[in-house]
């Protein structure tokens, strides 16, 4: 999982949270004991919760932006290019980028940039743990993905 939200991780399946030990935290929470935890953002939902209401509005959807940037397909997708050709093939990713583009397969291409929206995208470790009550909201920016930082020390606490 990423810290915030979307990007390339998956999205999971929904929870069910069956006890309180373990599962929901001392802080302010959103869920409940016996309640599913979506793991993406549904439209219905309010959005991430450190952004304000004017940025949740803002941010919910894909933002076009100016220019493009390079795409190139990974080991994964140049197989499933060539397998689609009728080509069985596997090997390095090298060996592989070299007989797509012999076969008359592009191997990278161009694609808009924009800026991520949450609707829709799996949601990240901190909206996960901020609704299960593991996070202290007026503290937020100080957790990270080692742990809390101490803003005394500037250093992790593990």
């Amino acid at each position: 999982m990423s810290k915030l939200y979307g990007g390339k991780q998956p999205i999971m399946r929904d929870t069910v949270l069956t006890k309180e030990e373990g599962y929901l935290g001392p802080y302010q929470r959103k869920l409940k004991v016996g309640e599913t935890q979506c793991l993406y953002f549904r439209p219905e939902d309010e959005g991430p919760f450190w952004l304000t209401p004017e940025e949740r509005e803002r941010k919910r959807f894909d933002i076009l932006k100016e220019g493009t940037r390079t795409i190139r397909l990974t080991k994964k997708q140049l197989v499933q290019a060539l397998e689609q050709k009728g080509i069985i093939a596997s090997g390095k990713a090298a060996e592989l980028k070299k007989l797509a583009e012999n076969n008359g397969i592009l191997t990278v291409f161009q694609e808009q940039k924009k800026e991520e929206g949450w609707e829709g995208k799996p949601k990240g470790m901190l909206q996960v743990l901020w609704e299960r009550g593991w996070v202290d909201e007026q503290r937020w920016q100080d957790y990270t993905i080692n742990g809390k930082k101490d803003t005394l020390l500037g250093s992790t606490i593990n």
